[in-house]
């Protein structure tokens, strides 16, 4: 069987090595200055006393929180607050210029290969914090995986009109959904466009109908209680339980900075390609499988197989756990 991937090369290599760097430190900026997204402020109360406020807001709805009234310490934490905030911003302003000279680079020189808007939902997950409960799986994994080996899939082998969401419910999400409409609200951040089916709970498709579905495990003493949201919200779409996902959810980890067409970049997390092999090949031999979709799944299988063994050899089969 041919190989489903060529490599990228020299001027894309280099490009891509050099987004990567930049990357790094552009996403460390934008969690830094997420730090200090309060405001800090002097407010005198009603009795015209004075006291440092910090401002926060979320959902359009702002709180205040005094800090203490005006003092040494307090002016010594106003200054030090204000100090580092104005630091973060120079920083991440400073570094977002130099993002959008290498988003130019990359779409130029025609480095990366993943849907822009795969590339923005996963920016929308990365800046919410769900992205930690959240992984990608199925075709679009596959663009992870070529970025980390430096090639590029044949596009008949990674076109697909959807993108999966496996999310980990064994644990409820510590977080406050930065979105009054929950996750989907979070989609819409990526594309206004994008609606609820009426006709599937768990899906959501956009006006050119790329569709975004929510997965959630079937199996577990506990799964049958575990919540259906990532955040309880009556708008906001549901996961569906799927068969095999504890086996996934169990699988090593794969997260790697991939590359839009538009050359944006975000950071995927997703399964091992060695997990996502086996898996493959196990739907690629249910007898309720579509044929055509069984066809496409062991195609993939292979791909990734042989990129794995010529591009990642330290990664053995052998160490993976037996698909159940």
């Amino acid at each position: 069987m041919p190989l489903e991937y060529r490599p990228l090369d020299d001027d894309s290599v280099r490009a891509y090595t050099d987004a990567l760097q930049l990357y790094d430190a552009y996403s460390e900026a934008r969690a830094e200055r997420k730090k200090y997204e309060r405001r800090m402020h002097w407010q005198n109360n009603a009795g015209g006393y004075k006291y440092l406020v910090a401002t926060s807001s979320l959902n359009g709805r702002r709180t205040n929180k005094s800090l203490g009234p005006d003092s040494d310490d307090t002016r010594k934490i106003y200054a030090t607050y204000t100090e580092a905030q104005a630091n973060a911003i120079s920083r991440l302003k400073a570094l977002e210029a130099q993002y959008e000279r290498v988003t130019r680079i990359n779409r130029a020189i025609g480095v990366g290969s993943a849907p822009s808007i795969v590339v923005d939902i996963l920016r929308e997950l990365e800046d919410s914090g769900i992205y930690k409960k959240l992984i990608i799986i199925g075709t679009n994994a596959m663009y992870a995986y070529g970025a980390a080996a430096k090639v590029r899939f044949d596009t008949t082998v990674t076109a697909t009109q959807d993108l999966d969401l496996l999310w980990d419910s064994r644990a409820r999400i510590q977080l406050v959904s930065p979105d009054p409409e929950g996750l989907l609200g979070l989609l819409k951040r990526a594309d206004p466009t994008f609606r609820k089916l009426a006709s599937q709970g768990y899906t959501v498709a956009n006006a050119r109908g790329y569709q975004v579905d929510l997965i959630k495990r079937n199996e577990g003493f506990n799964a049958e209680i575990e919540p259906y949201q990532p955040w309880k919200n009556e708008q906001d779409f549901w996961a569906v339980k799927t068969n095999n996902m504890d086996w996934l959810l169990s699988a090593p980890r794969f997260s790697q900075v991939i590359v839009g067409v538009s050359g944006k970049m975000a950071t995927m997390h997703t399964v091992d390609p060695r997990a996502f092999v086996l898996f493959k090949l196990w739907l690629s031999e249910q007898s309720n499988r579509d044929p055509g979709k069984a066809r496409r799944d062991l195609r993939q299988a292979h791909a990734v197989k042989d990129l794995v063994e010529e591009w990642m050899p330290h990664r053995s089969f052998s160490e993976l756990a037996p698909f159940p």
